[in-house]
Formats: C-alpha cells, structure tokens, sequence
C-alpha cells in the first residue's frame, strides 16, 4: 500500500500579501478570500508542471511488517510510528525504537525494536510525519507570476486563462521539471 495524504497546505507557497503585492492591491482586502483560490489553483499548475508536490502535507505510511522502509518525499518532520499490539491496542513507539535516517538521497525509518503485531489487521503499523518541500525561489515565483496571470484573466473562460497561465509557469520553471527518462 502506497503512503495517504492526510492534510495538504498548497497555500504555504505564496502568500496572499505577497500576490496582493505583486497585483498592487495595497489596502485592498476586498479580493482576498478569492486570491487564496487563485493561489491554489496557480500551486496546483506548477506541482502538475513540476510533476513533484509543492504543498506541506501531512503523510500516512502504512505497513505490514517492521521492515525498513524509504519515505517518498525530501524533508520530514514531526515523524511518529504507531501500531497495534497484539491486543488490538494502538501504541505509539518510542523513538528509541526506530531511526530516521535523512543522510541519503531519500529518507529512511530503520527499526531497532519489533514488537509482536495484531494478526486482525492488513496494516498494523503506521508512520506518521509532516513533508515539507524545499521550494526554490523560481518556482515560488512561477507560483506567485501564474496566480498574478489568474487573477487578470479571472473574467475569461476557465480553459483560456488555465493555458495562458500554464505557458507562463512551462517558461519559469524549465529545469525544475521532472524529467523522463
């Protein structure tokens, strides 16, 4: 089983008096709540032009066994192991009973401890944690220049302003595309 989106904060990448100062809209706060839509939908065209995820999220990790495992993003925080005794009971692990490893080019959780599992549940164990993506400056203002774009054609048709926005975004962020081989 692959890793759960708990939350996501796509918003944490530009905000809204940052966009208010790229719009001059000083003092304005008559179009807030609509740039906080703006933001997201511009965060959404660069994680999907990136292919890589731009927003903290919070992360469910399911497993079956306690087998070392590599987490799929790069910065990990607030990380937490839970599993369910052989009584059914939830427990949270002590540190001392695993390591997270962030040394290599993604991070790993080896444990140290392996206590008997319930035999009730696919998934007996979960690690829990907060990702936080290191965000480089030109993508955060590919962000900040797709929602100004958004914001100015919000009166055109959905489609129209998506594309003008995406041309934008493809020209800013150009080798931070994950790229296929």
């Amino acid at each position: 089983m692959d890793y759960k989106i708990i939350t996501k904060n796509p918003t944490n990448i530009v905000t809204v008096p940052e966009l208010k100062a790229q719009l001059m809209l000083w003092g304005d706060n008559s179009y807030d709540a609509e740039l906080i839509n703006i933001i997201d939908a511009a965060a959404n065209l660069v994680e999907d032009a990136c292919g890589k995820s731009l927003s903290t999220e919070s992360v469910l990790y399911p497993l079956d066994t306690f087998k070392d495992v590599g987490l799929p993003h790069e910065y990990i925080a607030d990380l937490t192991v839970h599993y369910f005794d052989v009584s059914g009971d939830e427990v949270l692990m002590d540190a001392s009973g695993y390591v997270l490893d962030e040394t290599g080019m993604t991070p790993r959780v080896t444990f140290k401890e392996y206590p008997a599992l319930s035999s009730d549940l696919s998934f007996p164990i979960s690690i829990k944690y907060t990702a936080t993506p290191n965000v480089p400056a030109r993508v955060k203002h590919a962000v900040l220049v797709a929602a100004a774009e958004l914001f100015e054609v919000r009166g055109e048709t959905t489609e129209k302003a998506r594309a003008k926005a995406a041309i934008t975004v493809d020209r800013l962020i150009g080798s931070y595309k994950r790229v296929a081989v």
